[in-house]
């Protein structure tokens, strides 16, 4: 047996409480899938069990408390997080490997073991836990493998007809995982300003929704026009809330992996699943989904939404916030002056690899690259300005060749990528609309590449606004958004208006 002592520094009452849990919950939790025992007095610990057990709960305990830094630790972060410090049967586990065309495939953890060994033995299982646990990801290796050993003659993937929320999140909000960022300014304008108060919402909002992937987001200094400016950043004072600098030591501590250079360290930065972040805000609305509008119309008193196949809809206040899809309401655009640029951006699924198996915080440079979820990295993203939808090869290289060089050479082959590609929309100005255009007529679009950050915040923004409430943001940054910047306001309202729809 081994027994190892330690202290987790600072020695804060607040944080250790949400290590351990109420009533000791997500210590308990760590001694049930690992062989140790666990005792602590405020913030001394001390860990008895086998060598690697043990060895495998100080470096847990040290992740998750520096977890609690930003935020409320859940047993879903704790599990997660367990996932990856099961290593104590390492040789055990190397034993069992799962052989495709493309990786072979080793569980992690015990886990992940004991669900490939129930695959290989029954012929019906059920995986049951928190998403990004790898449950599809192995499922799918296992049948491939078995597939290519000829025990079975075809592989059929199967899921509910009709999911409830399954058609939210389908367009730029439909990637896999996302950052969620603030993109300041030296000059703290309006955009950086709203950037901070929307991450701020956001972060938050993804807590409650337990969408959240990974803490954090290093912004490195890559490449030299992103290293001037946040060289600038360091000769102003910044709150340690909002940026913290980060030298290349400390950025690949934070990152869990070496990286080539340090840069800005964003705390309240998160990597996260937009799928269900989206679910959450939805989840007391009533929805109606592949409902394609033909045409849109207004008589005194109420607004008339016609689907191509003949459904109706009548309210007395009307949202435009259509994404991209907004290019496509000629006749509100040409009345209104509200000028929309449409590019396309292809986000590459990166197997994932030795090399990076240890990432856990979104990084940022000229794009980004995300921790693993389901055996794969999310590396992004292309900015077509033909707005083009067809995935190309050739997209996967640039994605890889914006990595720094020190990066770049632990990628994959692009030829292994698979990829995704969807539209945004952005004004002039790269300011998104929110407010209203007419009467009872509003526009929440326009949000760019910063749509799941800035959306929680401007759409709670627009539902107070509508609601004639006070409204959160103040009057320089609600100019900065408003609609009528580029023109006056409209007046009247074409009642028999209709509107090309996507």
């Amino acid at each position: 047996m081994d027994v190892r002592q330690f202290a987790l520094e600072p020695n804060d009452a607040r944080r250790l409480a949400s290590l351990c849990g109420r009533q000791d919950t997500h210590l308990r939790l760590i001694e049930s899938r690992l062989p140790v025992t666990i005792r602590n007095r405020g913030n001394q610990f001390e860990i008895e069990g086998e060598g690697d057990a043990t060895k495998a709960c100080v470096r847990l305990l040290d992740q998750l408390y520096r977890e609690t830094r930003d935020s409320e630790l859940t047993d879903d972060t704790v599990h997660l997080h367990l996932q990856e410090a099961s290593t104590y049967q390492e040789d055990a586990q190397a034993l069992v490997v799962i052989d495709t065309p493309k990786l072979k495939i080793k569980p992690r953890g015990q886990n992940q073991l004991g669900y490939i060994n129930a695959i290989e033995a029954h012929d019906v299982n059920f995986g049951i836990g928190p998403a990004g646990t790898g449950k599809t990801w192995l499922a799918v290796a296992c049948a491939v493998d078995a597939l290519r050993r000829d025990q079975v003659e075809r592989i059929i993937l199967v899921r509910p007809a009709v999911e409830a929320g399954e058609r939210l999140a389908v367009a730029s909000s439909g990637n896999r995982l996302a950052l969620q960022m603030s993109r300041l300014s030296v000059d703290h304008n309006i955009a950086s300003r709203m950037s901070a108060d929307c991450l701020s919402y956001a972060a938050r909002t993804s807590d409650r929704a337990k969408a959240i992937i990974s803490r954090r987001v290093i912004s490195l200094d890559w490449p030299d026009r992103e290293a001037m400016r946040q060289a600038k950043f360091r000769t102003q004072f910044w709150p340690n809330d909002m940026m913290q600098f980060a030298d290349a030591g400390a950025a690949s501590d934070y990152a869990g992996i070496k990286l080539p250079m340090g840069g800005v360290l964003h705390p309240y930065g998160r990597v996260i699943d937009p799928t269900l972040l989206t679910r959450f805000l939805a989840k007391d609305s009533q929805t109606s989904f592949n409902f394609h509008v033909v045409e849109i119309g207004r008589d005194d008193t109420e607004f008339h939404v016609v689907a191509k196949d003949g459904r109706r809809v009548s309210c007395d206040q009307l949202v435009f916030a259509g994404g991209a899809d907004l290019d496509s309401l000629n006749r509100l655009l040409a009345v209104t002056g509200i000028a929309i640029d449409i590019t396309s951006g292809q986000v590459s699924h990166v197997p994932e690899t030795n090399n990076l198996v240890g990432l856990r915080a979104g990084i940022s440079y000229g794009g980004y690259l995300t921790p693993a979820k389901g055996g794969y990295h999310e590396l992004g993203a292309t900015f077509d300005r033909s707005a083009g939808t067809e995935i190309l090869a050739t997209a996967h290289y640039h994605n890889r060749d914006l990595l720094p060089t020190g990066l770049a050479v632990q990628m994959p082959d692009p030829k292994a990528y698979g990829a995704r590609i969807s539209r945004r929309a952005s004004t002039p100005d790269r300011n998104p609309f929110c407010g209203e255009i007419a009467a009872n007529l509003y526009v929440l679009g326009a949000l760019g590449a910063r749509g799941l950050t800035l959306a929680p915040l401007l759409g709670d923004m627009l539902a107070a606004q509508m609601l004639d409430m006070p409204v959160t943001l103040g009057l320089d940054i609600r100019g900065g958004i408003d609609p009528y910047r580029f023109r006056r306001r409209v007046t009247k309202f074409d009642k028999k208006a209709d509107f090309a729809s996507s």
